[in-house]
Parts: C-alpha cells; sequence; structure tokens
C-alpha cells in the first residue's frame, strides 16, 4: 500500500509539471499582441522568436533522451534540475527589450522543457510498467489544464485598445512603423511570465528530495539494482532494429512516419493555439477579452478532449480510435477552412470542435506506436524532436505569412498539416493490419520457445536429481 501511495503521489508532481509545461507553452499565445506592444515588433519578429523554443527542445529531446537510457538512477535530479534553470531564465522574457535576446531565452526555455518532457514520459513508463496507459493519459491531459489556466492569468495583464471600447481615456499610444493605436489600459504582460516561472521552478523541487531517497534506496538495495538490467550500448541506442524486432528497414519505416506524425500534430496543433486569438481579432474584430475568452475556450475543449481518450481507450480498439481521430481532425480542419471566416459565431463552433477532436492526436499515437515498435528512451527524443521542429517550424513559418497574406494563413497552414495526419494514420493502420501488434508477436515468440526450454531444464533437472539419489542410495548400501 506505501509502494502504491507512493506512486500515486510522485505521479501528482509529475502532472503538476505538465500542467506548468502547458502554460509555458501557451503564454507566448495568449499574449501574442501585447509583446508585439513590448517589442514594438511585428507578428513574425515575436513569432520567429517564440519559435527558437522548438530548436532548443529538439537538443534537450537528445539531452533527456540520452541520459534517461543510460543514467536512469539520476532521473530525477535531472529533471529538478532543468526545471529550476528554464524557470530561472523564463523570468528573462519581458525583460529582455532586444529580439535576439528574446529568442536566446526562448531556445534556453526550450531545451529546459525537452527534457523535462522525455523525464516525465519515461519516468511514468517505468514506475507504472504495464499500468502505465491511464498515468500517461493523464500526464498529457495536464498539459491541457494548463494551457487552458495560461489564457486565464493572461488576461487581467493585456492591454485594453481604444478601438476595443467606445469610451474611455486614452491611456498612451502604440505606434508600429506608421500606424498609431491608442489604448485606455497599459500592457503589464510581464507578470504572468513571472509567476509562470516560479510555478516552474517550485514544480521542480520535490524532484530533489525524490533523488536524495532514490541515492539512499539504491545503497540499500545495490546488489539488487546492479543485477536488475543490463544497459544498452550507444550503439543499440540509435539502432532503429532494437526497437522493431531486429529489421532495420522496417524499424526506420517506423520511425519516419512516427516523425511525420508528431512534426505535422504539434506544428498544427501550437500553430493554431498561439494564433487563434490574433486571427480572431485581426479577421473577425473580436474584442480582446473575448478573443481572450475564445482562446481559453480551445484550451478547455482540449482538456475535455484528453479526458475523453483515456475514457474511449478503454472500451475501444486502437485501429478505430486512430482511424476515426485522424479523418474527424481532417473534416473538422477542412469545414473550418471553407466557413470559419464567415463570422463570430463560426469561430467558436470550430474553435470547440477543434479543441475537442485535437487532443487524443497527441497520446493515440504514442499509444498505437507503442504496438508497432518499442517506445523507449530513444523513441520519445524521435517523438520530441518531431513535435519540436513542428513548433518552431509552423510558428515561424505562420508569423512570416501571416503578415504577407492576412490571417487565412493559420488555415491553410492547419489544413495542410490535418492532410499529412491523415495519411500518416492510414499508413499505421495498414502496417498493423499486416504485421498485427508486436505484443501479439512477442506471446507468440514467447509462447513457443521458452515453455519448451522450461520443459526440458525441469526434465533434465529432475533426471539429475534422480541419479544423484540412486549414487547416494548405493554407496549407503
Amino acid at each position: 500500500m506505501a509502494s502504491q501511495r507512493y506512486l500515486v503521489i510522485k505521479t501528482m508532481f509529475l502532472i503538476s509539471i505538465a500542467i506548468c509545461k502547458g502554460m509555458y507553452s501557451e503564454i507566448p499565445g495568449a499574449t501574442m499582441i501585447d509583446l508585439k506592444i513590448l517589442f514594438n515588433a511585428n507578428y513574425e519578429q515575436i513569432s520567429r522568436s517564440v519559435s527558437a523554443r522548438g530548436i532548443g527542445s529538439i537538443i534537450g529531446g537528445f539531452v533527456g533522451g540520452f541520459f534517461m537510457d543510460r543514467f536512469s538512477d539520476w532521473s530525477d535530479l535531472l529533471l529538478a534540475v532543468f526545471l529550476t534553470l528554464g524557470g530561472l531564465v523564463f523570468l528573462f522574457v519581458p525583460f529582455v527589450h532586444d529580439l535576439g535576446f528574446l529568442w536566446f531565452v526562448f531556445f534556453a526555455t526550450g531545451i529546459a522543457s525537452g527534457v523535462a518532457n522525455i523525464a516525465i514520459n519515461v519516468g511514468v513508463l517505468q514506475m507504472w510498467e504495464e499500468k502505465a496507459a491511464p498515468p500517461l493519459h493523464a500526464i498529457h491531459m495536464g498539459f491541457g489544464v494548463g494551457a487552458l489556466l495560461a489564457p486565464l492569468l493572461a488576461n487581467p495583464f493585456l492591454a485594453v485598445v481604444a478601438d476595443d471600447q467606445k469610451n474611455g481615456t486614452s491611456a498612451g499610444n502604440i505606434t508600429f512603423g506608421n500606424a498609431t493605436e491608442h489604448y485606455l489600459k497599459e500592457t503589464a504582460v510581464q507578470y504572468p511570465f513571472v509567476i509562470i516561472a516560479f510555478l516552474i521552478i517550485g514544480s521542480g523541487i520535490p524532484f530533489f528530495v525524490y533523488q536524495c531517497f532514490h541515492i539512499k534506496k539504491h545503497k540499500t538495495y545495490s546488489h539488487i539494482n546492479s543485477e536488475e538490467r543490463r544497459k544498452p550500448s550507444l550503439k543499440e541506442m540509435i539502432n532503429p532494429a532494437t526497437y522493431a524486432d531486429g529489421s532495420l528497414f522496417y524499424g526506420c519505416v517506423m520511425f519516419s512516419l512516427l516523425f511525420v506524425y508528431y512534426f505535422m500534430t504539434v506544428g498544427g496543433e501550437q500553430m493554431f493555439g498561439n494564433f487563434v486569438r490574433s486571427f480572431a481579432v485581426d479577421n473577425l474584430h473580436f474584442s480582446r477579452d473575448h478573443a481572450s475568452y475564445l482562446d481559453t475556450t480551445f484550451w478547455a475543449c482540449f482538456t475535455v478532449g484528453r479526458f475523453i481518450g483515456i475514457v474511449s481507450s478503454k472500451f475501444l480498439s486502437l485501429r478505430f480510435l486512430l482511424i476515426t481521430e485522424v479523418t474527424l481532425n481532417f473534416i473538422s480542419v477542412t469545414t473550418m477552412d471553407i466557413l470559419a471566416t464567415r463570422g463570430q459565431s463560426y469561430l467558436w463552433g470550430f474553435t470547440i470542435a477543434q479543441g475537442l477532436i485535437a487532443a487524443p492526436l497527441y497520446p493515440i499515437g504514442m499509444s498505437f506506436g507503442n504496438t508497432l515498435v518499442k517506445i523507449s528512451g530513444v523513441c520519445l527524443t524521435l517523438i520530441e524532436v518531431a513535435g519540436s521542429l513542428g513548433d518552431f517550424t509552423f510558428l515561424w513559418l505562420t508569423g512570416k505569412y501571416y503578415n504577407l497574406y492576412g490571417p487565412h494563413a493559420i488555415l491553410y497552414g492547419y489544413q495542410a498539416s490535418s492532410i499529412l495526419v491523415l495519411i500518416v494514420g492510414i499508413f499505421f493502420l495498414i502496417v498493423s493490419c499486416l504485421r498485427k501488434d508486436r505484443f501479439s508477436r512477442s506471446e507468440f515468440a514467447s509462447v513457443e520457445l521458452p515453455v519448451s526450454t522450461e520443459v526440458n531444464e525441469v526434465k533434465t533437472s529432475n533426471l539429475n536429481n534422480e541419479k544423484d539419489e540412486e549414487i547416494h542410495i548405493v554407496k549407503n548400501y
């Protein structure tokens, strides 16, 4: 009972980190307009700086994947240190007043985020083993909760532009090139960044304590831990065949499909989540407050969608869930591309639908991928790198084309993402039907060979015992 309680409490701490990570990931989208005001920049310049977190996450993914597989006994310390450093750096976001330095700050926090992603997922897999599915879904739902809280936290500190209200006294001017906007309330966007930074630092403190307990336990049971498992070599870690039943070709194909799936899924999700508020204000003339409510609604529905995924995964097959999710995502995005710009009510409806539909794509891809190849620290690194590249690429390109072609660039980018996610999902389904899942293959192999081996060993052991008894009787006689 004590051990179970330990696992539950530690999982709750991991969920708190996921919530902080969701707030960190979404706060740039909730404050994009105010960051433009603060840095006197345009969407392309701000989104290019924010996209640096994607590059940092790639490096963090490699660091986390390597250390989780090679030095798993120090995983708690690694997580705590990078969370602390990431939170300290995140404090500087609203105070740097230089776009180049802002790029570096998001790059550094991206490294911490990448390490945290790997450490959280590997930690849950190691703690819960075959029972890891519900905790993993809870972790991913925690990200949605954090993303939901970010706009609510930011909204009281955002600027109020005079165009949003008919009456009021101007508190200042905002100048972009030759254009000047009057605003009723100055931005205080630095405060939500500071609050989130301290939450990130606080979420890492318990894992310094957990590392001390782990070291004590490791010393007490060192003779058991040394024999428990063999650490893989670097060559085995980077070889796709290691995770694909020894087939290099199959491993490379599956890794490529996983890369494309997560590149498009995370890229499209982050692009829509970060720019939906700006799209609502610039294209459909939402007030800033109503646009923040729209942003909050998207992440609220996203969280609900993750919860629905937890429930549905217990009653429906992974094949059915995968093909249903990618198909609904394609239909929803396509319909939104056609109708969302017709009015505010249309955008509200599609934002709600997209939050519910897009939410399970990430965990269902990981769960289904685990039936095709063995998901380990290195595989999670691949997923982290793919998602980080998608985050970086989509944010940068969307900011660029937003300035060139207007808000419609968001819908076009999301449409391309949904098409490729659908194609990869169909390939996953085909491969699954042709090869079956790896658990079925391993079960077949383990049932046929080891049983006969054990029987032979038992027979040999019995014969040896009988011979020893006969010799003992003869000697006594």
